[in-house]
């Protein structure tokens, strides 16, 4: 009885250690590092037909979310291409968005991502119909100081 017990530890320490060997540590990417003087700026109008008795487009509502993506390796060489920074800029009443973003010197590709919004359109005189309304994403660089003006369409 002894020697079965002796056994079956000595076997269950065998594996632990295996077990224990077998383990991969993550790795995790350098220390993202920004440089806060090193910005630019993104802004814009958002509009949409949201009144088809009128012509042309109308602001889109106030509270719209717009998205800034940033891959985290246009900072650091070592980060994984699937690693991402988010920001988010509202649309005011006036249809305008803004946002300062991270960059440098030699430049940042920026995704925006307009959230899609639901309004009841006005299409005549008495009846509105609920449409959902999305816009594409849009990609541009940005330099250090530069502002630029992303118009967004629905």
């Amino acid at each position: 009885m002894k020697k079965t017990v002796y056994t079956l530890l000595v076997l269950f320490s065998l594996i632990s250690v295996i077990v224990i060997s077998s383990c991969e540590k993550l790795e995790q990417s350098s220390p993202l590092l920004l440089n806060d003087s090193l910005q630019a700026t993104i802004s814009g109008r958002a509009t949409a037909d949201l009144d088809w008795t009128s012509g042309g487009n109308e602001n889109v509502p106030s509270g719209t979310k717009v998205i800034f993506k940033i891959a985290m390796n246009e900072f650091n060489d070592q980060a994984p291409a699937d690693e991402f920074l988010y920001y988010e800029a509202t649309v005011g009443g006036d249809g305008t968005y803004s946002v300062t973003l991270p960059t440098h010197k030699g430049g940042v590709a920026v995704t925006i991502i307009p959230n899609d919004f639901e309004y009841n359109v006005q299409i005549n005189n008495n009846d509105t119909q609920r449409m959902v309304f999305t816009s594409g994403e849009q990609m541009v660089t940005i330099i250090v100081g530069q502002t630029k003006i992303v118009d967004i369409a629905y």
